[in-house]
Protein backbone atom coordinates (compact mmCIF):
# COMPACT_ATOMS: atom_id res chain seq x y z
CA UNK A 1 0.00 0.00 0.00
CA UNK A 2 1.34 3.61 -1.07
CA UNK A 3 1.75 6.18 0.94
CA UNK A 4 -1.11 8.34 -1.38
CA UNK A 5 -3.50 5.20 -0.12
CA UNK A 6 -3.08 4.95 3.68
CA UNK A 7 -3.10 8.81 4.12
CA UNK A 8 -6.43 8.73 2.11
CA UNK A 9 -7.26 6.19 4.50
CA UNK A 10 -6.44 8.37 7.44
CA UNK A 11 -8.45 11.60 6.47
CA UNK A 12 -11.54 9.48 6.18
CA UNK A 13 -10.91 7.52 9.32
CA UNK A 14 -10.63 11.10 11.12
CA UNK A 15 -13.06 12.19 9.07
CA UNK A 16 -15.53 9.87 10.41
CA UNK A 17 -14.14 10.30 14.21
CA UNK A 18 -14.85 13.55 13.81
CA UNK A 19 -18.38 13.21 12.92
CA UNK A 20 -19.02 10.52 15.72
CA UNK A 21 -17.10 12.66 18.59
CA UNK A 22 -19.35 15.57 17.09
CA UNK A 23 -22.47 13.23 17.54
CA UNK A 24 -22.19 11.94 20.61
CA UNK A 25 -21.22 15.64 22.21
CA UNK A 26 -24.62 16.25 21.23
CA UNK A 27 -25.52 14.25 24.39
CA UNK A 28 -23.48 16.99 26.39
CA UNK A 29 -25.21 19.86 28.44
CA UNK A 30 -24.75 22.81 26.52
CA UNK A 31 -21.65 24.67 28.57
CA UNK A 32 -19.80 21.81 28.33
CA UNK A 33 -20.39 20.50 25.29
CA UNK A 34 -18.61 23.83 23.47
CA UNK A 35 -15.14 22.35 23.75
CA UNK A 36 -15.74 19.00 22.28
CA UNK A 37 -17.92 20.15 19.39
CA UNK A 38 -15.08 22.46 18.95
CA UNK A 39 -12.60 19.80 18.60
CA UNK A 40 -14.71 17.74 16.21
CA UNK A 41 -15.20 20.29 14.06
CA UNK A 42 -11.84 21.55 13.51
CA UNK A 43 -10.54 17.75 13.44
CA UNK A 44 -13.37 17.41 11.09
CA UNK A 45 -12.09 20.75 8.87
CA UNK A 46 -8.57 19.49 8.86
CA UNK A 47 -9.32 16.30 7.79
CA UNK A 48 -11.36 17.32 4.73
CA UNK A 49 -8.55 19.54 4.10
CA UNK A 50 -6.13 16.93 3.79
CA UNK A 51 -8.35 14.37 1.76
CA UNK A 52 -8.55 17.04 -0.54
CA UNK A 53 -5.13 18.05 -1.08
CA UNK A 54 -4.23 14.36 -0.68
CA UNK A 55 -7.03 13.80 -3.74
CA UNK A 56 -5.12 16.36 -6.00
CA UNK A 57 -1.40 14.97 -5.38
CA UNK A 58 -0.08 13.18 -8.24
CA UNK A 59 1.91 10.05 -7.50
CA UNK A 60 5.61 10.01 -8.01
CA UNK A 61 7.36 6.82 -8.85
CA UNK A 62 10.06 6.18 -6.76
CA UNK A 63 13.60 5.98 -8.14
CA UNK A 64 15.22 3.15 -9.72
CA UNK A 65 18.00 1.71 -8.02
CA UNK A 66 20.67 -0.21 -9.49
CA UNK A 67 22.02 -2.19 -6.66
CA UNK A 68 19.83 -3.95 -4.75
CA UNK A 69 21.96 -4.51 -1.63
CA UNK A 70 22.24 -0.58 -0.36
CA UNK A 71 18.50 -0.69 -0.95
CA UNK A 72 18.06 -2.95 1.92
CA UNK A 73 20.80 -1.61 3.87
CA UNK A 74 19.50 1.36 3.73
CA UNK A 75 16.38 0.66 4.84
CA UNK A 76 17.14 -1.20 7.60
CA UNK A 77 19.44 1.62 8.56
CA UNK A 78 16.50 3.59 8.48
CA UNK A 79 14.05 1.67 10.86
CA UNK A 80 16.71 1.54 13.15
CA UNK A 81 16.75 5.02 13.06
CA UNK A 82 13.45 5.15 13.41
CA UNK A 83 12.80 2.35 15.81
CA UNK A 84 15.22 4.01 17.95
CA UNK A 85 13.58 7.75 18.17
CA UNK A 86 10.16 6.08 18.48
CA UNK A 87 11.37 4.45 21.95
CA UNK A 88 13.01 7.82 22.61
CA UNK A 89 9.78 9.43 22.31
CA UNK A 90 7.64 6.45 24.56
CA UNK A 91 10.15 6.98 26.88
CA UNK A 92 10.64 10.38 27.45
CA UNK A 93 6.71 10.25 28.02
CA UNK A 94 6.76 8.04 30.20
CA UNK A 95 9.14 9.99 32.42
CA UNK A 96 6.84 13.06 31.82
CA UNK A 97 3.93 10.85 33.57
CA UNK A 98 5.95 9.80 35.94
CA UNK A 99 7.59 13.37 36.82
CA UNK A 100 4.06 14.97 36.59
CA UNK A 101 2.83 12.37 39.60
CA UNK A 102 5.80 13.47 42.00
CA UNK A 103 6.36 17.19 41.24
CA UNK A 104 3.49 19.24 39.96
CA UNK A 105 2.12 19.46 35.98
CA UNK A 106 3.79 22.98 35.87
CA UNK A 107 7.05 21.82 36.47
CA UNK A 108 7.01 18.77 35.00
CA UNK A 109 5.75 20.38 31.88
CA UNK A 110 8.75 23.24 32.15
CA UNK A 111 11.01 20.42 32.51
CA UNK A 112 9.97 18.13 29.68
CA UNK A 113 10.17 20.90 27.22
CA UNK A 114 13.43 22.30 28.02
CA UNK A 115 14.85 18.99 27.84
CA UNK A 116 13.34 17.98 24.43
CA UNK A 117 14.25 21.12 23.05
CA UNK A 118 17.96 21.09 24.05
CA UNK A 119 17.91 17.58 22.84
CA UNK A 120 16.61 18.89 19.71
CA UNK A 121 19.17 20.77 19.11
CA UNK A 122 18.12 24.01 20.82
CA UNK A 123 21.45 25.90 21.79
CA UNK A 124 20.62 28.79 23.57
CA UNK A 125 19.40 28.29 27.29
CA UNK A 126 17.09 31.84 27.72
CA UNK A 127 15.39 31.17 24.36
CA UNK A 128 14.33 27.60 26.00
CA UNK A 129 13.38 28.59 28.88
CA UNK A 130 11.41 31.60 27.35
CA UNK A 131 9.74 29.18 24.98
CA UNK A 132 9.19 26.31 28.11
CA UNK A 133 7.72 29.18 30.08
CA UNK A 134 5.83 31.14 27.83
CA UNK A 135 3.95 27.51 26.31
CA UNK A 136 3.26 26.46 29.85
CA UNK A 137 1.75 29.61 30.74
CA UNK A 138 -0.37 29.51 28.12
CA UNK A 139 -1.04 26.33 28.62
CA UNK A 140 -2.35 26.56 32.42
CA UNK A 141 -4.26 29.84 31.53
CA UNK A 142 -6.20 28.07 28.35
CA UNK A 143 -7.06 24.53 30.36
CA UNK A 144 -6.89 25.50 34.17
CA UNK A 145 -8.39 29.13 34.28
CA UNK A 146 -10.75 29.61 30.98
CA UNK A 147 -11.92 25.97 30.87
CA UNK A 148 -11.82 25.30 34.55
CA UNK A 149 -9.90 21.89 33.90
CA UNK A 150 -9.03 20.62 37.43
CA UNK A 151 -5.34 19.75 37.73
CA UNK A 152 -3.75 16.91 38.38
CA UNK A 153 -2.56 15.93 41.62
CA UNK A 154 1.11 15.38 42.65
CA UNK A 155 3.22 13.01 45.32
CA UNK A 156 4.68 17.04 46.68
CA UNK A 157 3.07 19.43 45.28
CA UNK A 158 -0.42 20.17 45.35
Amino acid sequence: MNTLNKDRIFAVGSTLLAMYLGYESFSYPGESALFPRTLSIILGSLAVLLFVRISFKRKIDPPATTNKQDCSTSASSHDLYTLKWGGFVFCSIITYGLLMSVINYEAATMVFLASLMILLGFKRPLAVAGLSGGLMLFLYVIFFKLLGVSRPESLFFQ
